[in-house]
């Protein structure tokens, strides 16, 4: 049995691996079939934004009309409703460039998604601050309400507040580990850009 190694059969082999691998132009195929379902995703989402924007601001309102019923302080309930639109409207300003993807040429295509992976990355830990400065602010005044004694019909007692602001830290927890891997998922993503963009200068 001849046990010959024949050069050629390493050199087929290595060409059968080289053209399995993925071409450029076969990227920049997936790459602007994966920018529309990113558009898609983000119409969604700010769908869904609005919807608890709405709530919240429903909520905050309905507080209003309890009037001295209600235990937390009108100017408290009026800086909440500002807050909501703020932070609703600087979400939809971030992201006004990116609601649909457009037929580019691979480059602009390229540098379209890097916009949006960065615009992802400075919305997810922009809305983890704010939250986790709201929470503190909030904390900080159910302490103070505490122990200044406020008295209403409406007012929950001092376990209420404790459970309240133990869930929302608990909710704070969850998104902030959230945001921490879409911010990877991003920074891969246009780790990812890179390597193609660099491919497309290559060519």
């Amino acid at each position: 049995m001849s046990d010959k190694h024949d050069p050629q059969d390493e050199w087929n082999g290595l060409m059968d691996h080289w053209q399995a691998q993925p071409t450029p132009s076969q990227d920049l195929d997936a790459l602007q079939r994966e920018a529309e379902r990113h558009g898609t995703r983000l119409r969604m989402v700010a769908g869904v934004e609005l919807v608890i924007a709405a709530l919240a601001l429903g909520n905050c309102a309905r507080a209003l009309a309890m009037g001295t019923r209600n235990p937390i302080p009108v100017p408290v309930l009026l800086a909440l409703m500002a807050l909501v639109v703020a932070s609703t409207g600087w979400r939809f300003w971030q992201r006004r460039r990116y609601w649909r993807a457009p037929t580019l040429d691979p480059r602009a295509l390229i540098a379209f998604e890097q916009g949006r992976a960065i615009a992802a990355l400075r919305l997810w830990r922009g809305s983890t601050w704010l939250a986790t400065a709201l929470w503190v602010a909030l904390t900080v005044w159910a302490m103070n309400a505490l122990q200044a004694g406020v008295a209403t019909p409406m007012a929950p007692s001092a376990l209420a507040w404790q459970l309240n602001v133990g869930l929302n830290a608990a909710v704070l927890l969850v998104c902030a580990v959230a945001a921490w891997g879409m911010g990877r998922r991003h920074r891969r993503r246009l780790q990812h850009l890179r390597v193609l963009s660099e491919s497309l200068d290559g060519e």
